[in-house]
Protein backbone atom coordinates (compact mmCIF):
# COMPACT_ATOMS: atom_id res chain seq x y z
CA UNK A 1 0.00 0.00 0.00
CA UNK A 2 1.37 3.40 -0.67
CA UNK A 3 2.37 5.74 1.76
CA UNK A 4 0.07 8.40 2.24
CA UNK A 5 1.23 12.06 2.17
CA UNK A 6 -0.89 13.57 4.87
CA UNK A 7 0.30 17.16 4.00
CA UNK A 8 -0.95 16.58 0.75
CA UNK A 9 -4.27 15.36 1.75
CA UNK A 10 -4.60 18.83 3.92
CA UNK A 11 -3.36 21.07 1.49
CA UNK A 12 -5.37 19.78 -1.30
CA UNK A 13 -8.19 20.76 1.34
CA UNK A 14 -6.41 24.03 1.97
CA UNK A 15 -7.30 24.80 -2.17
CA UNK A 16 -10.59 23.06 -2.09
CA UNK A 17 -11.90 25.73 0.41
CA UNK A 18 -10.22 29.26 -1.18
CA UNK A 19 -11.37 27.67 -4.56
CA UNK A 20 -15.13 27.49 -2.99
CA UNK A 21 -14.48 30.81 -1.12
CA UNK A 22 -13.39 32.66 -4.57
CA UNK A 23 -16.85 31.04 -6.10
CA UNK A 24 -18.81 32.38 -3.87
CA UNK A 25 -17.43 35.98 -3.35
CA UNK A 26 -17.31 36.30 -7.10
CA UNK A 27 -21.49 34.61 -7.74
CA UNK A 28 -23.70 37.27 -8.99
CA UNK A 29 -20.98 39.17 -10.65
CA UNK A 30 -22.77 38.98 -13.88
CA UNK A 31 -25.86 40.30 -12.49
CA UNK A 32 -24.01 42.94 -10.75
CA UNK A 33 -22.52 44.37 -13.45
CA UNK A 34 -25.47 44.30 -15.62
CA UNK A 35 -28.08 46.13 -13.10
CA UNK A 36 -25.30 48.27 -11.48
CA UNK A 37 -23.07 47.88 -8.33
CA UNK A 38 -24.92 48.89 -4.95
CA UNK A 39 -22.77 47.70 -1.95
CA UNK A 40 -25.53 47.00 1.06
CA UNK A 41 -27.32 44.75 -1.77
CA UNK A 42 -23.21 43.00 -2.23
CA UNK A 43 -22.94 42.71 1.15
CA UNK A 44 -26.39 41.05 2.34
CA UNK A 45 -25.99 38.65 -0.89
CA UNK A 46 -22.70 37.72 0.10
CA UNK A 47 -23.79 37.07 3.71
CA UNK A 48 -26.52 35.04 1.91
CA UNK A 49 -23.38 33.10 0.07
CA UNK A 50 -21.61 32.63 3.14
CA UNK A 51 -24.19 29.98 4.35
CA UNK A 52 -23.44 27.93 0.89
CA UNK A 53 -19.81 28.50 1.16
CA UNK A 54 -20.32 26.99 4.94
CA UNK A 55 -22.01 24.07 3.38
CA UNK A 56 -19.68 23.41 0.50
CA UNK A 57 -16.29 24.00 3.23
CA UNK A 58 -18.02 21.10 5.66
CA UNK A 59 -18.25 18.94 2.54
CA UNK A 60 -14.69 19.92 1.36
CA UNK A 61 -13.50 18.43 4.93
CA UNK A 62 -16.01 15.85 5.86
CA UNK A 63 -14.72 14.32 2.30
CA UNK A 64 -11.19 13.90 3.57
CA UNK A 65 -11.72 12.87 6.83
CA UNK A 66 -11.87 9.30 6.21
CA UNK A 67 -8.94 9.24 3.79
CA UNK A 68 -6.91 11.09 7.13
CA UNK A 69 -8.13 8.67 9.47
CA UNK A 70 -6.66 5.44 7.21
CA UNK A 71 -3.62 7.53 6.89
CA UNK A 72 -3.13 7.87 10.57
CA UNK A 73 -4.04 3.90 11.47
CA UNK A 74 -2.06 2.83 8.74
CA UNK A 75 1.35 5.04 9.56
CA UNK A 76 1.19 4.35 13.41
CA UNK A 77 0.32 0.73 13.55
CA UNK A 78 2.62 0.06 10.54
CA UNK A 79 5.39 1.95 12.36
CA UNK A 80 4.58 0.16 15.52
CA UNK A 81 4.80 -3.46 14.28
CA UNK A 82 7.90 -2.22 11.73
CA UNK A 83 9.82 -1.26 15.36
CA UNK A 84 8.80 -4.77 16.77
CA UNK A 85 10.15 -6.64 13.91
CA UNK A 86 13.48 -4.94 13.41
CA UNK A 87 14.20 -5.13 16.68
CA UNK A 88 13.68 -8.76 16.97
CA UNK A 89 15.89 -9.63 14.06
CA UNK A 90 18.55 -7.66 15.45
CA UNK A 91 18.49 -9.21 18.82
CA UNK A 92 17.52 -12.93 18.01
CA UNK A 93 21.04 -13.14 16.00
CA UNK A 94 20.44 -11.18 12.53
CA UNK A 95 23.14 -9.07 13.98
CA UNK A 96 24.34 -10.67 16.82
CA UNK A 97 25.12 -14.44 16.82
CA UNK A 98 23.70 -16.12 19.69
CA UNK A 99 25.49 -19.20 21.52
CA UNK A 100 22.22 -21.28 22.12
CA UNK A 101 18.51 -20.72 20.73
CA UNK A 102 16.71 -18.43 23.29
CA UNK A 103 13.11 -19.95 24.54
CA UNK A 104 11.88 -16.21 23.16
CA UNK A 105 8.01 -15.46 22.13
CA UNK A 106 8.80 -14.30 18.01
CA UNK A 107 7.29 -11.12 16.08
CA UNK A 108 3.96 -12.71 16.16
CA UNK A 109 3.27 -13.41 19.53
CA UNK A 110 -0.21 -13.20 20.38
CA UNK A 111 0.27 -12.45 23.91
CA UNK A 112 3.22 -9.84 23.17
CA UNK A 113 0.55 -7.83 20.75
CA UNK A 114 -2.50 -8.20 23.09
CA UNK A 115 -0.38 -6.50 25.83
CA UNK A 116 1.06 -3.34 23.69
CA UNK A 117 -2.28 -3.48 21.35
CA UNK A 118 -3.68 -0.94 24.12
CA UNK A 119 -0.92 1.47 23.60
CA UNK A 120 -1.20 1.39 19.94
CA UNK A 121 -4.62 2.20 19.76
CA UNK A 122 -4.31 5.03 22.45
CA UNK A 123 -1.66 6.45 20.38
CA UNK A 124 -3.65 6.00 17.19
CA UNK A 125 -6.70 7.56 18.48
CA UNK A 126 -4.63 10.45 20.01
CA UNK A 127 -3.44 11.80 16.79
CA UNK A 128 -6.99 11.41 14.88
CA UNK A 129 -8.08 13.76 17.24
CA UNK A 130 -5.39 15.82 17.30
CA UNK A 131 -5.95 16.01 13.40
CA UNK A 132 -9.70 15.94 13.96
CA UNK A 133 -9.82 19.01 16.43
CA UNK A 134 -7.53 20.71 13.44
CA UNK A 135 -10.17 20.22 10.89
CA UNK A 136 -12.47 21.77 13.31
CA UNK A 137 -10.37 24.84 13.14
CA UNK A 138 -10.15 24.63 9.91
CA UNK A 139 -13.94 25.04 9.32
CA UNK A 140 -13.86 28.05 12.09
CA UNK A 141 -10.85 30.26 10.34
CA UNK A 142 -12.76 29.56 6.52
CA UNK A 143 -16.15 31.38 7.92
CA UNK A 144 -14.15 33.63 9.67
CA UNK A 145 -12.30 34.93 6.70
CA UNK A 146 -15.20 34.73 4.48
CA UNK A 147 -17.06 37.52 7.30
CA UNK A 148 -14.19 39.46 7.61
CA UNK A 149 -13.65 39.57 3.24
CA UNK A 150 -17.50 40.75 3.28
CA UNK A 151 -16.98 43.82 4.96
CA UNK A 152 -12.99 44.27 4.47
CA UNK A 153 -13.77 44.76 1.29
CA UNK A 154 -15.72 47.76 1.94
CA UNK A 155 -12.99 49.83 3.63
CA UNK A 156 -10.31 48.74 0.40
CA UNK A 157 -12.92 50.10 -1.69
CA UNK A 158 -13.05 53.36 0.07
CA UNK A 159 -9.72 53.75 0.40
CA UNK A 160 -8.70 53.49 -3.34
CA UNK A 161 -9.34 49.90 -4.28
CA UNK A 162 -9.43 50.44 -8.44
CA UNK A 163 -12.59 47.33 -8.18
CA UNK A 164 -14.29 45.37 -6.39
CA UNK A 165 -12.18 42.13 -7.20
CA UNK A 166 -9.10 44.12 -6.26
CA UNK A 167 -10.46 45.36 -2.94
CA UNK A 168 -11.66 41.32 -2.51
CA UNK A 169 -8.11 40.31 -2.90
CA UNK A 170 -7.03 42.87 -0.29
CA UNK A 171 -9.19 41.68 2.13
CA UNK A 172 -8.21 37.94 1.26
CA UNK A 173 -4.22 38.79 1.22
CA UNK A 174 -3.17 37.75 4.30
CA UNK A 175 -5.04 34.61 4.59
CA UNK A 176 -3.74 33.86 1.23
CA UNK A 177 -0.06 34.57 2.26
CA UNK A 178 -0.40 32.20 4.99
CA UNK A 179 -3.08 29.49 4.62
CA UNK A 180 -5.13 27.98 6.70
CA UNK A 181 -2.98 28.48 10.16
CA UNK A 182 -5.96 28.67 12.75
CA UNK A 183 -3.38 26.43 14.80
CA UNK A 184 -1.53 28.13 17.55
CA UNK A 185 1.13 26.56 19.84
CA UNK A 186 1.25 27.39 23.31
CA UNK A 187 4.28 30.05 22.60
CA UNK A 188 1.73 32.28 20.55
CA UNK A 189 3.47 30.89 17.33
CA UNK A 190 0.77 30.14 14.49
CA UNK A 191 1.58 27.59 11.92
CA UNK A 192 -0.10 26.33 8.61
CA UNK A 193 -2.68 23.47 8.99
CA UNK A 194 -0.70 20.99 6.49
CA UNK A 195 2.09 21.49 8.17
CA UNK A 196 1.23 20.74 11.17
CA UNK A 197 -0.70 17.44 9.97
CA UNK A 198 2.77 16.61 8.71
CA UNK A 199 4.42 17.24 11.58
CA UNK A 200 2.00 15.81 13.96
CA UNK A 201 1.70 12.15 11.69
CA UNK A 202 5.78 12.18 11.49
CA UNK A 203 6.01 12.47 15.74
CA UNK A 204 2.87 10.28 15.86
CA UNK A 205 4.38 7.64 13.74
CA UNK A 206 8.04 7.62 15.25
CA UNK A 207 6.53 7.43 18.83
CA UNK A 208 4.74 4.19 17.66
CA UNK A 209 8.19 2.99 16.06
CA UNK A 210 10.12 3.77 19.79
CA UNK A 211 7.10 2.07 21.72
CA UNK A 212 7.17 -1.09 18.93
CA UNK A 213 10.99 -1.81 19.43
CA UNK A 214 10.98 -0.28 22.87
CA UNK A 215 8.62 -2.63 24.07
CA UNK A 216 10.42 -5.54 22.16
CA UNK A 217 13.30 -4.91 24.44
CA UNK A 218 12.18 -4.55 26.96
CA UNK A 219 10.74 -8.36 26.52
CA UNK A 220 14.37 -9.31 25.52
CA UNK A 221 16.08 -7.35 28.26
CA UNK A 222 18.29 -4.93 26.62
CA UNK A 223 17.40 -1.83 27.45
CA UNK A 224 20.57 0.00 25.72
CA UNK A 225 19.93 2.04 22.08
CA UNK A 226 22.00 4.93 19.80
CA UNK A 227 20.83 7.60 18.36
CA UNK A 228 21.68 8.17 14.99
CA UNK A 229 24.10 10.96 13.49
CA UNK A 230 23.33 13.67 10.93
CA UNK A 231 25.69 16.33 8.96
CA UNK A 232 22.87 18.05 8.80
CA UNK A 233 21.05 18.73 12.68
CA UNK A 234 19.76 21.69 14.41
CA UNK A 235 21.41 23.54 17.54
CA UNK A 236 18.30 21.37 19.79
CA UNK A 237 19.80 18.01 18.74
CA UNK A 238 23.55 18.59 18.12
CA UNK A 239 24.47 17.87 21.69
CA UNK A 240 23.06 14.29 21.96
CA UNK A 241 23.73 12.55 18.41
CA UNK A 242 25.82 9.59 17.86
CA UNK A 243 25.63 9.02 21.48
CA UNK A 244 24.28 5.89 23.65
CA UNK A 245 21.40 5.58 25.98
CA UNK A 246 19.44 3.42 28.61
CA UNK A 247 16.30 4.04 27.36
CA UNK A 248 13.91 5.15 30.42
CA UNK A 249 11.05 5.66 28.23
CA UNK A 250 9.95 3.14 25.64
CA UNK A 251 12.14 0.42 26.90
CA UNK A 252 11.87 0.26 30.81
CA UNK A 253 15.44 0.63 31.69
CA UNK A 254 16.94 2.16 34.46
CA UNK A 255 20.32 3.71 35.26
CA UNK A 256 22.11 1.45 37.39
CA UNK A 257 21.50 -1.32 33.70
CA UNK A 258 24.88 0.48 32.34
CA UNK A 259 27.79 3.35 32.48
CA UNK A 260 24.88 5.11 29.66
CA UNK A 261 23.14 8.44 30.68
CA UNK A 262 19.30 8.35 30.45
CA UNK A 263 17.28 8.51 27.52
CA UNK A 264 14.50 11.08 29.05
CA UNK A 265 17.35 13.64 29.97
CA UNK A 266 18.17 13.97 26.52
CA UNK A 267 14.62 13.90 25.39
CA UNK A 268 14.05 16.69 27.79
CA UNK A 269 16.42 18.71 26.44
CA UNK A 270 15.22 18.46 22.92
CA UNK A 271 15.90 15.48 21.13
CA UNK A 272 13.03 13.75 19.18
CA UNK A 273 11.65 17.52 18.93
CA UNK A 274 8.39 17.50 16.47
CA UNK A 275 10.73 18.40 13.13
CA UNK A 276 13.29 15.72 14.68
CA UNK A 277 14.52 13.06 11.73
CA UNK A 278 17.11 11.41 14.56
CA UNK A 279 16.05 7.88 15.30
CA UNK A 280 17.52 5.23 17.52
CA UNK A 281 18.47 1.65 17.39
CA UNK A 282 18.88 -1.13 19.52
CA UNK A 283 22.88 -1.03 20.43
CA UNK A 284 24.12 -4.58 21.88
CA UNK A 285 27.48 -3.58 23.77
CA UNK A 286 30.36 -5.34 22.80
CA UNK A 287 28.74 -5.71 19.11
CA UNK A 288 27.17 -2.57 17.36
CA UNK A 289 28.82 0.35 15.93
CA UNK A 290 28.90 3.31 16.70
CA UNK A 291 27.82 6.09 13.98
CA UNK A 292 30.48 7.73 12.23
CA UNK A 293 31.42 11.00 13.94
CA UNK A 294 30.07 14.16 12.54
CA UNK A 295 31.19 17.80 12.17
CA UNK A 296 29.45 20.07 14.46
CA UNK A 297 29.74 23.22 12.26
CA UNK A 298 29.12 21.78 9.02
CA UNK A 299 26.31 19.64 10.55
CA UNK A 300 24.52 23.30 11.88
CA UNK A 301 25.72 25.03 8.75
CA UNK A 302 23.67 22.27 6.55
CA UNK A 303 20.55 22.87 8.59
CA UNK A 304 20.59 26.47 8.80
CA UNK A 305 20.61 25.84 4.75
CA UNK A 306 18.03 23.00 4.54
CA UNK A 307 15.82 25.67 6.64
CA UNK A 308 16.82 28.80 4.37
CA UNK A 309 15.41 26.08 1.64
CA UNK A 310 12.34 25.39 3.47
CA UNK A 311 11.48 29.14 3.75
CA UNK A 312 11.82 29.73 -0.45
CA UNK A 313 9.27 26.78 -0.55
CA UNK A 314 7.13 28.49 1.87
CA UNK A 315 6.99 31.56 -0.14
CA UNK A 316 6.44 29.96 -3.69
CA UNK A 317 3.44 28.16 -2.11
CA UNK A 318 2.18 31.48 -0.64
CA UNK A 319 2.37 32.97 -4.54
CA UNK A 320 0.62 29.75 -5.24
CA UNK A 321 -2.45 30.57 -3.31
CA UNK A 322 -2.38 33.57 -4.66
CA UNK A 323 -2.68 33.01 -7.78
CA UNK A 324 -5.65 30.34 -7.01
CA UNK A 325 -7.40 32.48 -4.72
CA UNK A 326 -7.47 35.89 -6.55
CA UNK A 327 -10.10 37.33 -7.86
CA UNK A 328 -8.79 39.86 -10.14
CA UNK A 329 -7.09 38.85 -12.65
CA UNK A 330 -3.94 41.49 -12.78
CA UNK A 331 -3.64 40.05 -9.03
CA UNK A 332 -3.62 36.87 -10.41
CA UNK A 333 -0.52 37.90 -13.03
CA UNK A 334 1.49 39.56 -10.66
CA UNK A 335 1.23 36.41 -8.02
CA UNK A 336 2.57 34.33 -11.48
CA UNK A 337 5.82 36.59 -11.49
CA UNK A 338 6.24 35.81 -8.05
CA UNK A 339 6.24 32.45 -8.41
CA UNK A 340 8.54 32.15 -11.15
CA UNK A 341 11.08 34.41 -8.95
CA UNK A 342 11.23 32.02 -5.73
CA UNK A 343 11.67 29.04 -7.85
CA UNK A 344 14.58 30.97 -9.22
CA UNK A 345 15.83 31.88 -5.94
CA UNK A 346 15.31 27.87 -4.89
CA UNK A 347 17.56 26.96 -7.99
CA UNK A 348 20.34 28.93 -7.15
CA UNK A 349 19.94 28.55 -3.66
CA UNK A 350 20.36 24.54 -4.42
CA UNK A 351 23.38 25.13 -6.77
CA UNK A 352 25.44 27.15 -3.80
CA UNK A 353 24.68 23.97 -1.25
CA UNK A 354 24.79 20.67 -3.32
CA UNK A 355 23.71 18.57 -0.34
CA UNK A 356 20.35 20.17 -0.95
CA UNK A 357 17.93 18.14 -2.74
CA UNK A 358 14.51 19.63 -4.20
CA UNK A 359 11.18 17.95 -3.54
CA UNK A 360 8.35 19.57 -6.04
CA UNK A 361 5.65 18.50 -3.57
CA UNK A 362 6.91 21.11 -1.23
CA UNK A 363 6.59 23.37 -3.31
CA UNK A 364 2.60 22.69 -4.80
CA UNK A 365 -0.33 24.01 -3.05
CA UNK A 366 -1.73 20.50 -3.54
CA UNK A 367 1.19 18.55 -1.71
CA UNK A 368 1.80 16.63 -4.49
CA UNK A 369 -1.58 14.72 -4.60
CA UNK A 370 -3.27 14.53 -8.07
CA UNK A 371 -7.34 14.09 -7.95
CA UNK A 372 -6.45 10.74 -10.03
CA UNK A 373 -4.53 9.83 -6.82
CA UNK A 374 -6.95 11.60 -3.87
CA UNK A 375 -9.61 10.11 -5.81
CA UNK A 376 -8.41 6.41 -5.37
CA UNK A 377 -7.53 7.46 -1.51
CA UNK A 378 -11.06 7.87 -1.19
CA UNK A 379 -12.11 4.35 -2.69
CA UNK A 380 -9.54 2.87 -0.51
CA UNK A 381 -10.94 4.86 2.80
CA UNK A 382 -14.50 3.66 1.69
CA UNK A 383 -13.50 0.14 1.23
CA UNK A 384 -11.89 0.25 4.29
CA UNK A 385 -14.92 1.86 6.06
CA UNK A 386 -16.68 -1.00 4.67
CA UNK A 387 -14.97 -3.84 6.04
CA UNK A 388 -14.50 -2.35 9.25
CA UNK A 389 -18.36 -2.04 9.18
CA UNK A 390 -18.53 -5.50 8.11
CA UNK A 391 -16.45 -7.18 10.81
CA UNK A 392 -17.94 -5.04 13.25
CA UNK A 393 -21.47 -6.58 12.15
CA UNK A 394 -19.60 -10.22 12.60
CA UNK A 395 -18.65 -9.80 16.34
CA UNK A 396 -21.86 -7.99 17.26
CA UNK A 397 -24.62 -10.34 18.69
CA UNK A 398 -26.49 -8.99 15.44
CA UNK A 399 -24.61 -11.83 13.46
CA UNK A 400 -25.96 -15.06 15.09
CA UNK A 401 -23.12 -18.06 15.06
CA UNK A 402 -25.26 -20.28 15.94
CA UNK A 403 -24.80 -23.65 13.07
CA UNK A 404 -27.37 -24.05 10.42
CA UNK A 405 -27.39 -27.90 10.43
CA UNK A 406 -28.62 -28.28 7.00
CA UNK A 407 -25.81 -26.45 5.28
CA UNK A 408 -23.06 -27.59 7.60
CA UNK A 409 -24.20 -31.14 6.72
CA UNK A 410 -23.03 -30.51 3.60
CA UNK A 411 -19.31 -30.77 4.80
CA UNK A 412 -19.70 -33.84 7.18
CA UNK A 413 -19.19 -36.94 5.66
CA UNK A 414 -21.92 -39.68 6.22
CA UNK A 415 -25.16 -37.22 6.43
CA UNK A 416 -27.86 -37.32 4.27
CA UNK A 417 -26.75 -33.80 3.19
CA UNK A 418 -23.15 -34.29 2.62
CA UNK A 419 -24.18 -37.72 0.11
CA UNK A 420 -27.11 -35.51 -1.72
CA UNK A 421 -24.24 -33.13 -2.60
CA UNK A 422 -21.44 -35.62 -3.72
CA UNK A 423 -24.03 -36.30 -5.73
CA UNK A 424 -24.51 -33.42 -7.38
CA UNK A 425 -20.98 -32.97 -8.35
CA UNK A 426 -20.60 -36.61 -9.98
CA UNK A 427 -23.51 -35.31 -12.21
CA UNK A 428 -20.90 -32.72 -13.41
CA UNK A 429 -18.21 -34.92 -14.09
CA UNK A 430 -16.89 -33.49 -10.84
CA UNK A 431 -15.14 -34.23 -7.48
CA UNK A 432 -16.33 -33.08 -3.71
CA UNK A 433 -17.27 -31.80 -1.69
CA UNK A 434 -14.15 -30.37 0.78
CA UNK A 435 -15.21 -31.71 4.14
CA UNK A 436 -14.56 -31.32 7.83
CA UNK A 437 -12.60 -33.77 9.71
CA UNK A 438 -13.14 -32.33 13.30
CA UNK A 439 -16.12 -33.78 15.27
CA UNK A 440 -19.21 -31.67 14.98
CA UNK A 441 -19.25 -29.86 18.33
CA UNK A 442 -16.20 -28.22 17.80
CA UNK A 443 -17.43 -26.26 14.64
CA UNK A 444 -19.35 -23.59 16.56
CA UNK A 445 -16.62 -22.68 19.37
CA UNK A 446 -13.99 -23.14 16.31
CA UNK A 447 -16.86 -20.06 14.82
CA UNK A 448 -16.66 -17.78 18.12
CA UNK A 449 -12.80 -18.07 18.14
CA UNK A 450 -12.18 -16.83 14.40
CA UNK A 451 -14.80 -15.06 13.00
CA UNK A 452 -14.35 -11.30 12.06
CA UNK A 453 -10.59 -11.75 12.28
CA UNK A 454 -10.44 -12.95 8.92
CA UNK A 455 -10.44 -11.27 5.62
CA UNK A 456 -13.12 -10.04 4.02
CA UNK A 457 -13.89 -9.39 0.19
CA UNK A 458 -15.71 -6.55 -1.09
CA UNK A 459 -16.98 -6.48 -5.30
CA UNK A 460 -17.04 -4.03 -8.13
CA UNK A 461 -19.95 -2.17 -5.90
CA UNK A 462 -18.63 -2.70 -2.15
CA UNK A 463 -20.76 -5.07 -1.14
CA UNK A 464 -20.07 -8.00 1.14
CA UNK A 465 -20.47 -11.61 -0.14
CA UNK A 466 -21.33 -12.91 3.56
CA UNK A 467 -18.10 -14.91 3.51
CA UNK A 468 -15.09 -14.43 5.78
CA UNK A 469 -11.84 -16.25 5.05
CA UNK A 470 -9.45 -17.25 8.33
CA UNK A 471 -6.08 -17.97 7.39
CA UNK A 472 -4.26 -17.54 11.25
CA UNK A 473 -6.05 -20.79 12.54
CA UNK A 474 -3.00 -23.38 12.69
CA UNK A 475 -4.96 -26.90 13.47
CA UNK A 476 -5.91 -29.01 10.40
CA UNK A 477 -10.30 -28.59 10.49
CA UNK A 478 -10.46 -30.92 7.30
CA UNK A 479 -9.64 -31.68 4.06
CA UNK A 480 -9.98 -29.27 0.70
CA UNK A 481 -10.93 -31.34 -2.20
CA UNK A 482 -10.17 -30.44 -6.08
CA UNK A 483 -13.05 -30.40 -8.18
CA UNK A 484 -11.50 -31.14 -11.34
CA UNK A 485 -8.83 -33.65 -9.73
CA UNK A 486 -10.12 -35.15 -7.27
CA UNK A 487 -6.71 -34.25 -4.79
CA UNK A 488 -7.27 -33.74 -1.38
CA UNK A 489 -5.08 -31.78 1.33
CA UNK A 490 -5.27 -31.54 4.59
CA UNK A 491 -6.03 -28.13 5.61
CA UNK A 492 -6.46 -25.06 8.76
CA UNK A 493 -8.01 -22.48 6.05
CA UNK A 494 -11.67 -22.24 6.06
CA UNK A 495 -14.16 -20.05 5.21
CA UNK A 496 -17.22 -18.73 7.51
CA UNK A 497 -20.04 -18.48 5.76
CA UNK A 498 -22.58 -16.05 7.41
CA UNK A 499 -26.32 -16.18 7.05
CA UNK A 500 -29.50 -14.18 8.78
CA UNK A 501 -30.19 -16.94 11.33
CA UNK A 502 -26.36 -18.82 11.97
CA UNK A 503 -23.15 -19.72 10.05
CA UNK A 504 -21.62 -23.03 8.44
CA UNK A 505 -17.82 -23.94 8.12
CA UNK A 506 -16.32 -24.92 4.36
CA UNK A 507 -12.85 -26.17 4.51
CA UNK A 508 -10.93 -23.82 2.00
CA UNK A 509 -7.36 -24.31 -0.02
CA UNK A 510 -4.23 -24.71 2.34
CA UNK A 511 -2.80 -22.67 -1.09
CA UNK A 512 -4.77 -19.44 0.51
CA UNK A 513 -3.06 -18.86 2.92
CA UNK A 514 -0.17 -18.16 -0.19
CA UNK A 515 -2.31 -16.30 -2.15
CA UNK A 516 -2.70 -18.83 -4.78
CA UNK A 517 -6.60 -18.60 -5.10
CA UNK A 518 -8.67 -22.16 -4.29
CA UNK A 519 -7.32 -24.05 -6.97
CA UNK A 520 -10.97 -25.89 -8.07
CA UNK A 521 -12.12 -26.16 -4.69
CA UNK A 522 -15.71 -25.78 -3.45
Amino acid sequence: MRKYDIRGIYAQMEIDLIASMKRNLTRHENEEKKLGFKWPQWQQKKLEDLQQYKKEAAQIVKKAEPVIEQAVEQEIKGGFFAGIKRTAMKLLGKFMPLPRKLNIPDVSDENFFKLNEGRVNALVEATQGELKAARFAILRQSDDVFRQTIFKSQVYLNSGAASLGQAIDMATRDFLDKGLDYITYSNGRRVNVASYAEMALRASSQRAVFAGEGAKRQQMGNPFVVVSAHNNCSELCLPWQGKVYIDDVYSGGKASDGPYPLLSKAMAAGLFHPHCRHNMTTFVPGVSRMPEPVDNTEALANYKAEQRQRYMERQIRRYKRREAGSVDPDNQAAAAVKVKEWQGKLRNHLKTNEHLRRDPNREKILGGVSQAEHNELLKLAAKNAKIKETRAHIRSEAQPKKILTGQQNKHIPGTHEYKQYQAKYEKKGETGPSYLTIPPDQIEPLVKQYAGTGEIRLNNKGEWNHKETIMTNDAVIGKAVNNLTGAEADTTVFMIHYAKDGVHVVPAYPSLKKGKGNDGLS
